[in-house]
Protein backbone atom coordinates (compact mmCIF):
# COMPACT_ATOMS: atom_id res chain seq x y z
CA UNK A 1 0.00 0.00 0.00
CA UNK A 2 1.40 3.71 -0.75
CA UNK A 3 1.49 5.85 1.98
CA UNK A 4 0.95 9.40 2.35
CA UNK A 5 4.03 9.39 4.90
CA UNK A 6 6.05 7.38 3.17
CA UNK A 7 6.08 9.36 0.05
CA UNK A 8 6.81 12.39 2.11
CA UNK A 9 9.60 10.86 3.18
CA UNK A 10 11.13 9.78 -0.02
CA UNK A 11 10.52 12.38 -2.14
CA UNK A 12 12.79 14.34 0.44
CA UNK A 13 15.41 11.91 0.58
CA UNK A 14 15.57 11.72 -3.48
CA UNK A 15 15.13 15.53 -3.82
CA UNK A 16 18.43 15.89 -1.58
CA UNK A 17 20.53 13.12 -3.66
CA UNK A 18 20.33 10.26 -1.19
CA UNK A 19 19.66 6.57 -2.21
CA UNK A 20 18.44 4.24 1.03
CA UNK A 21 21.94 2.95 2.11
CA UNK A 22 23.87 6.25 1.97
CA UNK A 23 21.40 7.88 3.76
CA UNK A 24 21.18 4.85 6.36
CA UNK A 25 24.83 5.95 6.95
CA UNK A 26 23.96 9.92 7.31
CA UNK A 27 21.62 8.93 10.29
CA UNK A 28 24.27 6.77 11.91
CA UNK A 29 23.59 3.32 10.71
CA UNK A 30 27.03 1.49 10.58
CA UNK A 31 25.32 -1.79 8.82
CA UNK A 32 23.69 0.28 6.16
CA UNK A 33 21.76 -2.20 4.72
CA UNK A 34 19.69 -2.71 7.84
CA UNK A 35 18.96 0.41 8.09
CA UNK A 36 18.13 1.02 4.08
CA UNK A 37 16.25 -2.08 4.91
CA UNK A 38 13.88 -0.20 7.38
CA UNK A 39 14.06 2.76 5.88
CA UNK A 40 11.99 0.99 2.29
CA UNK A 41 9.78 -0.47 5.17
CA UNK A 42 8.52 2.98 6.19
CA UNK A 43 8.56 4.59 2.83
CA UNK A 44 6.75 1.27 1.68
CA UNK A 45 4.44 1.08 4.61
CA UNK A 46 4.61 4.06 6.00
CA UNK A 47 4.82 1.83 9.58
CA UNK A 48 8.36 1.68 11.56
CA UNK A 49 9.59 2.33 14.76
CA UNK A 50 8.93 5.61 16.69
CA UNK A 51 12.90 6.06 17.72
CA UNK A 52 14.00 5.52 13.85
CA UNK A 53 11.06 7.33 12.36
CA UNK A 54 12.23 9.82 14.36
CA UNK A 55 16.29 9.90 13.49
CA UNK A 56 14.73 9.74 9.87
CA UNK A 57 12.45 13.07 9.99
CA UNK A 58 15.48 14.62 11.82
CA UNK A 59 18.03 13.50 9.18
CA UNK A 60 15.63 14.69 6.46
CA UNK A 61 15.01 18.05 8.00
CA UNK A 62 10.67 17.60 7.72
CA UNK A 63 8.34 18.54 9.69
CA UNK A 64 7.04 16.72 12.36
CA UNK A 65 3.32 18.04 12.45
CA UNK A 66 3.24 17.32 8.48
CA UNK A 67 4.72 13.55 9.36
CA UNK A 68 2.02 13.40 11.69
CA UNK A 69 -0.52 14.30 9.81
CA UNK A 70 0.25 12.27 7.03
CA UNK A 71 0.25 9.26 9.22
CA UNK A 72 -3.13 10.28 10.85
CA UNK A 73 -4.54 10.20 6.82
CA UNK A 74 -2.39 6.41 6.42
CA UNK A 75 -3.89 5.30 9.33
CA UNK A 76 -7.32 6.17 8.63
CA UNK A 77 -6.71 4.39 5.11
CA UNK A 78 -5.60 1.27 6.69
CA UNK A 79 -8.76 1.60 9.37
CA UNK A 80 -11.13 1.45 6.12
CA UNK A 81 -9.30 -1.01 4.30
CA UNK A 82 -9.02 -3.38 7.17
CA UNK A 83 -13.06 -2.87 8.05
CA UNK A 84 -13.37 -3.98 4.24
CA UNK A 85 -11.59 -7.20 4.69
CA UNK A 86 -13.08 -8.00 8.08
CA UNK A 87 -16.70 -7.86 6.70
CA UNK A 88 -15.25 -10.71 3.71
CA UNK A 89 -16.86 -13.83 4.41
CA UNK A 90 -14.72 -17.39 5.26
CA UNK A 91 -15.18 -19.93 5.62
CA UNK A 92 -15.18 -20.79 9.73
CA UNK A 93 -12.10 -22.66 10.29
CA UNK A 94 -10.45 -23.77 13.78
CA UNK A 95 -6.41 -23.23 14.57
CA UNK A 96 -4.51 -25.68 17.63
CA UNK A 97 -0.76 -25.33 18.78
CA UNK A 98 0.65 -28.72 17.75
CA UNK A 99 4.54 -29.82 19.02
CA UNK A 100 7.01 -29.26 21.38
CA UNK A 101 7.18 -25.82 22.94
CA UNK A 102 10.18 -24.50 21.26
CA UNK A 103 8.67 -25.36 17.79
CA UNK A 104 5.08 -25.08 18.26
CA UNK A 105 3.25 -25.49 14.65
CA UNK A 106 0.05 -24.06 13.98
CA UNK A 107 -2.82 -26.49 12.78
CA UNK A 108 -5.65 -25.47 11.02
CA UNK A 109 -8.67 -27.80 10.52
CA UNK A 110 -11.54 -26.06 7.88
CA UNK A 111 -14.79 -26.96 8.79
CA UNK A 112 -17.13 -29.11 6.24
CA UNK A 113 -18.90 -27.19 3.45
CA UNK A 114 -22.39 -28.75 4.82
CA UNK A 115 -22.10 -27.42 8.65
CA UNK A 116 -23.57 -23.96 8.39
CA UNK A 117 -25.86 -23.28 11.14
CA UNK A 118 -24.02 -21.53 14.27
CA UNK A 119 -24.85 -24.29 16.70
CA UNK A 120 -23.51 -26.73 14.64
CA UNK A 121 -20.50 -25.07 14.11
CA UNK A 122 -19.74 -24.94 17.77
CA UNK A 123 -20.97 -28.32 18.24
CA UNK A 124 -18.55 -29.83 15.77
CA UNK A 125 -15.73 -27.56 17.39
CA UNK A 126 -16.75 -28.88 20.78
CA UNK A 127 -16.71 -32.35 19.53
CA UNK A 128 -13.42 -32.00 17.80
CA UNK A 129 -12.00 -30.50 20.55
CA UNK A 130 -13.10 -33.69 22.84
CA UNK A 131 -12.03 -36.00 20.85
CA UNK A 132 -8.50 -35.27 20.37
CA UNK A 133 -8.07 -33.69 23.87
CA UNK A 134 -7.24 -30.34 22.30
CA UNK A 135 -7.67 -26.51 23.11
CA UNK A 136 -8.78 -24.71 19.60
CA UNK A 137 -9.91 -21.58 18.36
CA UNK A 138 -12.61 -21.32 16.48
CA UNK A 139 -12.57 -18.65 14.05
CA UNK A 140 -16.53 -17.99 13.27
CA UNK A 141 -15.45 -14.81 11.12
CA UNK A 142 -12.90 -12.21 11.04
CA UNK A 143 -14.19 -10.40 13.73
CA UNK A 144 -15.24 -13.33 16.17
CA UNK A 145 -13.63 -16.05 17.84
CA UNK A 146 -14.14 -18.87 20.25
CA UNK A 147 -11.64 -20.36 22.46
CA UNK A 148 -12.81 -24.09 23.32
CA UNK A 149 -11.07 -26.03 26.10
CA UNK A 150 -10.07 -29.75 25.92
CA UNK A 151 -13.18 -30.82 27.32
CA UNK A 152 -14.95 -29.08 24.41
CA UNK A 153 -16.20 -26.22 26.60
CA UNK A 154 -16.55 -22.68 25.22
CA UNK A 155 -14.09 -21.07 27.25
CA UNK A 156 -14.64 -17.29 25.59
CA UNK A 157 -15.46 -15.37 22.98
CA UNK A 158 -13.93 -12.46 20.94
CA UNK A 159 -14.74 -10.04 18.73
CA UNK A 160 -12.44 -8.29 17.07
CA UNK A 161 -12.27 -4.60 15.72
CA UNK A 162 -9.29 -2.61 14.13
CA UNK A 163 -7.85 -1.67 17.42
CA UNK A 164 -8.39 -5.13 18.93
CA UNK A 165 -7.19 -7.40 16.13
CA UNK A 166 -6.42 -10.92 16.56
CA UNK A 167 -2.95 -11.96 16.89
CA UNK A 168 -2.20 -13.94 14.18
CA UNK A 169 1.06 -16.39 13.94
CA UNK A 170 4.48 -14.69 13.89
CA UNK A 171 7.16 -14.04 15.96
CA UNK A 172 8.33 -11.63 17.81
CA UNK A 173 12.17 -10.76 18.11
CA UNK A 174 13.69 -9.06 20.22
CA UNK A 175 10.70 -7.74 22.14
CA UNK A 176 9.80 -5.55 18.90
CA UNK A 177 6.54 -7.06 17.66
CA UNK A 178 3.73 -4.52 17.61
CA UNK A 179 6.30 -1.63 17.17
CA UNK A 180 5.38 0.82 15.13
CA UNK A 181 4.95 4.23 14.37
CA UNK A 182 2.79 6.31 16.34
CA UNK A 183 2.51 9.83 16.92
CA UNK A 184 1.23 11.15 20.75
CA UNK A 185 -0.24 14.38 21.07
CA UNK A 186 2.03 16.59 23.31
CA UNK A 187 5.56 16.13 23.45
CA UNK A 188 6.14 12.97 25.30
CA UNK A 189 5.11 9.30 24.37
CA UNK A 190 4.01 7.95 27.99
CA UNK A 191 5.51 4.22 26.49
CA UNK A 192 8.76 5.24 25.70
CA UNK A 193 9.87 8.50 27.53
CA UNK A 194 10.10 10.02 23.61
Amino acid sequence: MKTALGAYVRARREALGYNPQTFAGAIGYHNRNKGARRLQALENRGLEAQDFVDRVLEGLGLDREVARDHYLEDEAQRRADWEVWADEPIRPYMTRREGPIFVRALAVHVVPEDITSRAALERHASEYARQYNVKMRLMVSRREALHISRSGDIEGRYTFSYDNRPMLPGLSIRGRRGSRFLFVDGATDERTNR
